[in-house]
């Protein structure tokens, strides 16, 4: 599942590419596409050309994202430019493995055998690779869940920054 805004920094087109680089085997899987967006009709248009609309199906802020995470076997997270995404926490919080290009802190819960360049090409091609692996290996989407889920706890564990910052000013 892809879920985020329709906007030029989520990389909607890489998670669209990696599908159409899946070829035959993503007839076999189902794909959802949870967003709005400044670039909703262009997508829209994007897995209509590319014939994709047999495999994908589109949701909008209509529906709850709570509800697409917890039918997910995997969130893929296509971003060019990003934090760490909420919707990270919220899949790894509801049981879903995440792969994700490797922006910003995603690397921080993310084991480096679930990010992929980001970069459009290398990332589609990463991801589509990982999401075949994946969605063939139960027992090992189970396995990057457990990591993430660990690494998680493990950042979550630390002092929040303004803790931290209010700490130093009072030594001041």
């Amino acid at each position: 599942a892809f879920v985020g805004r329709l906007a030029r920094q989520k990389g909607p087109e890489v998670f669209l590419a990696a599908i159409r680089r899946l070829g035959q085997e993503s007839t076999a899987m189902r794909f959802v596409m949870h967003g709005d967006g400044e670039l909703a009709a262009w997508v829209e248009r994007l897995i209509e050309t590319a014939g994709l609309d047999a495999v994908i199906e589109r949701r909008d802020s209509r529906s709850p994202v709570e509800d697409t995470l917890r039918e997910a076997h995997l969130l893929v997270v296509s971003s060019h430019n990003e934090g760490l995404t909420l919707t990270t926490l919220e899949a790894i919080a509801l049981g879903v493995p995440v792969i994700s290009t490797r922006v910003g802190a995603q690397g921080d819960i993310i084991p480096s055998r679930a990010l992929v360049p980001r970069r459009s090409r290398a990332a589609a091609r990463g991801l589509a690779r990982l999401i075949a692996r994946l969605s063939a290996n139960e027992v090992a989407r189970e396995r990057l869940w457990s990591e993430e889920r660990e690494r998680e706890g493990e950042l979550l564990a630390h002092k929040p920054a303004s803790t931290w910052f209010s700490e130093e000013i009072s030594k001041w």
